[in-house]
């Protein structure tokens, strides 16, 4: 069972999506630049090298989840049980030998143009960071890990506001979402009502993979929710917008369309 698996078997994600970008970017170990993704392909050596640094695994998930360690720790575990098991698996094949001729090898090889890794991914379209016309992922501006603190926030905001102290409702909003009282917000204008709340905490972009990852990657999900909830916001981060220029000039590569 892969990383994103887990996250979503253990409610730390809601969607495969999400759980793919951070799967991603926890298990990036910058590891002499040796790519952790593909764990299940490496030898009991290299899991045994990735595993002796589970304790950072599980501070990457913390950080970019905001899940409580314990929570974090058991993932992490589950994941170095289901390599185990899947080396086991492996050896005992291998020790009974395998009469299996080479076209039929070939057809249990993973799909050299399974391009999409898991991600789901949307019609294509324009990227809106890079402008590319190039397979898509919706990102959510407030992550799905932080709606059950956001939504407390933003009714307890919405609540002082329509009660005429909207000094208060600023104060419990922060300077990065203090926009959503603002009458002439292009989207939607907070309120107490459960449904524009609820259509706040759903609010997508659509974004190229390697967009989403650089998004998730440069910022934890409590600061994507608190500072970066829309389009433009993204893009006046010098890191983000950066990446995006350079990307607007590459070529769409495996993620192209079609």
């Amino acid at each position: 069972m892969k990383l994103a698996d887990l996250l979503v078997y253990h409610h730390a994600c809601s969607s495969n999506e999400e759980a793919e970008v951070i799967a991603e970017i926890v298990l990036e170990l910058d590891d002499d630049g040796k790519d952790q993704n593909n764990l299940s392909s490496d030898s009991d050596n290299r899991n045994d090298d990735v595993f002796s640094k589970k304790d950072i695994l599980v501070a990457n998930l913390v950080d970019n989840l905001g899940i409580e360690e314990d929570q974090a720790r058991n993932i992490i575990l589950d994941l170095q049980r289901s390599y185990s098991s899947a080396n086991s698996d492996e050896e005992s094949r291998d020790s009974e030998g395998s009469n299996v001729d080479d076209d039929a090898e070939d057809s249990l090889s993973p799909d050299d143009n399974d391009d999409d890794d898991g991600v789901e991914y949307l019609v294509d379209g324009e990227c809106e960071l890079c402008d590319r016309y190039i397979k898509l992922t919706k990102h959510h501006f407030i992550p799905k890990s932080t709606w059950p603190r956001m939504q407390t926030k933003l009714l307890h905001a919405a609540e002082a506001n329509e009660k005429g102290d909207r000094e208060k409702a600023l104060l419990i909003l922060g300077p990065g979402l203090d926009d959503i009282l603002d009458d002439s917000r292009c989207r939607l204008m907070l309120s107490s009502d459960k449904a524009i709340i609820r259509a706040i905490l759903h609010d997508t972009c659509d974004v190229c993979r390697q967009c989403h990852t650089t998004v998730h990657r440069t910022h934890t999900n409590m600061e994507l929710a608190l500072f970066f909830s829309t389009v433009e916001k993204l893009l006046n981060d010098e890191q983000i917008s950066k990446f995006c220029k350079w990307a607007s000039k590459q070529k769409t590569g495996k993620y192209n369309r079609g």
